[in-house]
């Protein structure tokens, strides 16, 4: 009885020890918590993760405008303290911060760059002669600020200004995708998407001459697919009437028969520019003419419109024809005819002569065909 009650305490004590082997505890630990930094150096975070394959997380909680974060590498941006967060994904209890004071560099010697004021090499490392190697200056490296550290875009319409400074020297600062080059367009520091495609770019913003002075800004574009089936709507505004007055011989420009309307599309807000016009005015010939507008979105929905302009004689001056008009003989019907249909004249002028029996007839001489008129009836 004491061989078996021995027996299985050895076989309990055993199945323990195996057990809290494979119990081990999963921790996370960092070689440092706290480091000095110049601006322009990196420092690689070492984190070690133990009993677990989880992605190790690196978060600027805090001083996000002093440093920039690559994954696990930080830089110095500008002085201050900033805090990263290191945490263990799907492990929220696993988490460690790292404190990182980032100092100026004013009196930092680099190999070789250039000094600032002689442009000599300051490097002690510069075997060159006299002539090549700067002496004494003090190098001051740029002090770069950039506040804008995100961009996003939800449409291809936008467009975003990288807002960057050097504090301490007058230098040039340079833009430039280090990644997602087909997502995004660059002029000097304003971006823009490139397609509809979307993705997360990274434009590096550095200072010439200093590689090691930069600061990389995220741009996350989520660009929405909107099916646009909807027509835009032409309307007149401001009181406009569907009738334009046109005065005679004056051009029907564009702006004149433009006034009063509108364009709009839902998707692509005001598109009154993109309005085309088709008409056959004849602005030397009395009458009403249909004028025609047209404007397409740019998802291909095309919009009509229609309105009238009539031409009128509304000048301070009138034109009356004399004997009806020149065309023909005076005074005579086709001399009428062509006075108020061709030249549509406001008014007419004739003469007028009564025969002996009381009938009035248009001749401009007091005889007609050798007889004098007062003198001979109309039947004459």
């Amino acid at each position: 009885m004491k061989k078996s009650v021995l027996g299985l305490i050895i076989i309990l004590v055993s199945l323990f020890i195996i057990g809290c082997g494979s119990l081990q505890q999963t921790s996370l630990s960092l070689d440092e918590t706290e480091v000095d930094l110049y601006v322009g150096d990196t420092y690689e975070i070492k984190a070690v993760l133990k009993n677990s394959e989880n992605e190790i997380i690196y978060t600027v909680i805090e001083g996000s405008e002093f440093v920039a974060l690559e994954e696990n590498v930080v830089t110095g941006v500008a002085q201050g303290t900033a805090t990263i967060e290191v945490t263990v994904e799907g492990l929220s209890h696993l988490k460690k911060e790292l404190t990182v004071n980032v100092m100026k560099n004013e009196e930092l010697t680099h190999e070789h760059v250039p000094c600032s004021e002689c442009g000599k090499c300051t490097s002690s490392e510069c075997d060159g002669n006299e002539e090549d190697k700067c002496l004494g200056h003090t190098v001051i490296v740029p002090e770069l600020k950039v506040e804008t550290k995100v961009i996003e875009f939800t449409s291809l319409s936008q467009k975003a200004e990288i807002i960057a400074e050097v504090l301490n020297l007058e230098c040039n600062i340079l833009y430039e995708v280090i990644e997602g080059n087909d997502l995004i367009d660059i002029e000097a520091s304003t971006i823009m998407p490139a397609s509809n495609k979307s993705g997360t770019a990274t434009v590096r913003v550095s200072v010439e001459g200093y590689p090691n002075v930069y600061f990389d800004v995220v741009v996350n574009i989520y660009i929405k697919t909107v099916i646009d089936d909807v027509k835009p709507v032409i309307e007149l505004e401001n009181g406009a009437q569907n009738e334009l007055v046109l005065n005679w011989n004056k051009e029907a420009s564009r702006d004149f028969l433009m006034n009063g309307i509108k364009a709009y599309d839902d998707v692509d807000g005001d598109i009154t520019s993109h309005v085309k016009i088709s008409h056959e005015i004849n602005n030397r010939q009395y009458g009403t003419y249909k004028v025609m507008y047209e404007v397409s979105d740019n998802a291909g929905n095309i919009a009509t419109f229609e309105r009238s302009v009539k031409v009128v004689w509304d000048y301070a001056v009138k034109f009356i024809g004399h004997q009806g008009s020149y065309y023909g003989v005076g005074n005579s019907e086709q001399a009428f005819l062509y006075a108020a249909q061709v030249l549509q004249y406001q008014a007419l002028e004739t003469d007028v002569k009564q025969t002996k029996d009381g009938v009035f007839v248009c001749c401009h001489d007091d005889t007609f065909g050798g007889k004098t008129i007062a003198n001979t009836n109309w039947a004459d």
